[in-house]
């Protein structure tokens, strides 16, 4: 048993090893808000639609908007209809009213399908404007994992919702 022990140590002490689940570095992705600015009246519908861009390909994408909740209000998440997983998320948005906060995952690719690459569309925001002002819709602490279970590394836009009397 110590001479398991001991071979395992080597192991990890090796030069070119590493304890993450290994090959190669992983691709970049960009995610954005469309239309990036939009500008309504007061007590109005409004939509943004969260979008990916990445080389690579993405298995799954857990996000996190903050949006002012003293200006507009997020009442509802629908996911494209590649993306949502016969019907439904991976992990069903939770929408925080009081906090001003949005999560949830998108499965993005069906059994065995090979999952999304290049410009998609994952979902679709409603929101409802009623405070006059900028309100900044912001991803943040969100993430793609790739197919091998890499997570990519992402860039974020910001989306600005200006209410306007």
């Amino acid at each position: 048993m110590k001479r398991l022990a001991f071979f395992l140590l080597l192991l990890i002490l090796l030069p070119g090893y590493t304890c993450g689940s290994g090959g190669a570095p992983s691709s970049p992705a960009v995610v954005w808000f469309d239309p990036p600015s939009l500008s309504v009246p007061p007590l109005s519908e409004f939509e943004l639609e969260l979008w990916v861009s990445t080389s690579g390909t993405a298995q799954a994408y857990e996000f996190s908007i903050q949006y002012d909740n003293s200006r507009i209000l997020l009442y509802e998440v629908v996911p494209h209809s590649d993306f949502d997983d016969d019907g439904q998320f991976f992990v069903e948005p939770q929408i925080d009213f009081p906090t001003g906060t949005v999560n949830g995952v998108v499965d993005l690719r069906h059994g065995f399908e090979m999952g999304a690459s290049g410009n998609f569309r994952v979902a679709t925001l409603s929101g409802w404007s009623f405070g006059s002002g900028d309100a900044i819709v912001t991803l943040s602490d969100g993430g793609i994992a790739s197919e091998d279970g890499l997570e990519l590394t992402i860039t974020t836009a910001d989306a600005v919702i200006t209410v306007t009397p």
